[in-house]
């Protein structure tokens, strides 16, 4: 293949030879195709600024000064009359479909909530195919760059062609030899079909007037401007300036208009409100004032600290719908799962004043996966200090807060954890205290001997002398022992 620099002057003036450009086979056609052509620093330039988009203004200008463009009527024949069909299906194609990821990814990581550490989320694998896809497509675009006809320069008076035809070139030189001379070249009147149809080719025998009243010496070196050499490497290409611009305003319009959008509505989970490493996503009825306030109750869970967590809040008939995301190694444990009852309730009582909360252990993608409904005996609760009493519905609460404040009374000067949870039942004229310990207290005679006393202390300083039992109870307040009067 060959190269040829063609002039502004001459393409506006003469048709070019009737033969294809890329093959040297005799023409049918004649498309009219707009070369640009502009540094290679500036394409890159483009992409660098879709990563800064501060530079993309910077690069906008720069390119709108130094991209050159000019129009030539290319004479094909029918086997290349879509000569660079190929590598604009790559270009644009590749860019649609390199937008549509990119625009995925945005979405997914604005919806979707963190996933269990050491799983890669769906966002992750997303942006692992955009940058996947990205490096894929600049292969096959690189490949077909080099063998279609492209620019390796153009100025304001002419243009440089490479991968033409070396058959091409020569007749080029002929008729541009006997213009020289005072012969007779092809005009344009019959020859262009501008629509890309079928050309008859008839011969219109005129002079070229750029060498009338020339002298010898300056037709030569008109001749003498065209060179046949070897392919070298081109610096721009027809469509990789465009290409970058599109690309790289598609890439701002997502970031711009995409993620404020996701950040306030939370994408498909509903509206979203963020306290710290907190996102509480609210939907169906839901408030925003309800979401800030369940989003502050999570923040000072010493159990989330650090960690990201996404939860979402629904409005229901009696209540609300409290969905949380559980990690996949605890999906099939029950004393995990049973455990969200107790979130559930005391959500209930520290955030929405006892309403009914529906718990939804759910997977990384908000689906639920299973439902806890309320549990009766802790559908309600008061808190002292460290100490929590829940109690059922036949309970007065006046009497789960007596129980509470005693409580914290009598155990706030000893060491305890955060929190001490108890329940408070009655079975007719009983009054059944339960407590939550630890399995190894069960062994120990003096432990069982001082609760056998706080029994008694509780019948007679809270209940008026009322018979008491004081049930033992595993974390999840299921009864291990009973002690009666």
């Amino acid at each position: 293949m060959a190269t040829v620099t063609l002039y502004r002057q001459e393409l506006d003036t003469w048709d070019l030879p009737p033969i294809c450009m890329r093959c040297g086979e005799p023409a049918t056609l004649v498309r009219q195709k707009r070369f640009s052509w502009g540094p290679g620093w500036v394409l890159l330039l483009l992409f660098v600024s879709v990563i800064l988009p501060l530079l993309f203004w910077v690069a906008l200008i720069v390119n709108a000064r130094l991209l050159k463009k000019m129009w030539v009527p290319v004479p094909l024949c029918e086997r290349h009359r879509n000569h660079w069909l190929a590598l604009q299906v790559v270009l644009f194609g590749g860019l649609a479909i390199l937008a549509l990821l990119f625009c995925s990814t945005i979405v997914l990581w604005g919806i979707m909530p963190e996933p269990p550490q050491g799983e890669l989320s769906l966002t992750g694998w997303f942006c692992f195919a955009t940058v996947t896809f990205l490096v894929i497509m600049v292969f096959p675009a690189a490949i077909l760059q080099t063998t279609v006809i492209r620019p390796t320069q153009i100025t304001d008076q002419s243009i440089t062609l490479t991968s033409v035809a070396k058959e091409f070139v020569h007749r080029v030189r002929e008729e541009r030899s006997d213009a020289r001379l005072g012969r007779t070249r092809l005009g344009r009147s019959d020859r262009l079909a501008r629509a890309g149809g079928e050309v008859e080719r008839i011969a219109a025998g005129l002079p070229d007037p750029r060498f009338q009243g020339a002298s010898a010496e300056e037709a030569e070196r008109s001749v003498n401007d065209l060179h046949i050499m070897d392919l070298p490497e081109a610096r721009g290409g027809p469509l990789g300036a465009r290409g970058a611009i599109i690309c790289c305003l598609v890439f701002l319009a997502a970031v711009v208009v995409l993620v404020p959008i996701i950040a306030v509505t939370g994408g498909g989970h509903g509206s979203k409100v963020q306290h710290g490493n907190i996102e509480v996503f609210y939907t169906e009825g839901a408030t925003k004032a309800e979401a800030d306030r369940l989003a502050a109750y999570l923040l000072k869970d010493p159990a989330g600290a650090g960690h990201r967590r996404s939860v979402q809040l629904k409005k229901t008939a009696d209540g609300y719908q409290f969905r949380m995301p559980i990690k996949k190694e605890f999906q099939n444990d029950q004393k995990v799962l049973q455990g969200l009852q107790f979130d559930g309730a005391r959500i209930s009582r520290d955030v929405f004043d006892g309403a009914a909360i529906e718990v939804h252990a759910c997977d990384q993608h908000l689906k639920t996966l299973k439902t806890f409904p309320p549990r009766p005996d802790v559908r309600y609760g008061v808190v002292d200090g460290k100490i929590e009493v829940f109690f059922a519905a036949n309970v007065e609460k006046a009497d789960a807060q007596q129980l509470a404040k005693y409580l914290a009374t009598t155990l706030g000067g000893e060491p305890a954890p955060a929190r001490i949870s108890f329940k408070l039942a009655r079975r007719g004229a009983i009054w059944e205290v339960h407590m939550v310990v630890a399995q190894k207290v069960l062994q120990d005679p003096a432990v069982i001997a001082d609760l056998r006393q706080a029994r008694n202390d509780i019948a007679v300083n809270v209940f008026k002398g009322g018979s008491v039992e004081m049930h033992l109870c595993d974390n999840l307040l299921n009864v291990v022992d009973v002690l009666k009067e």
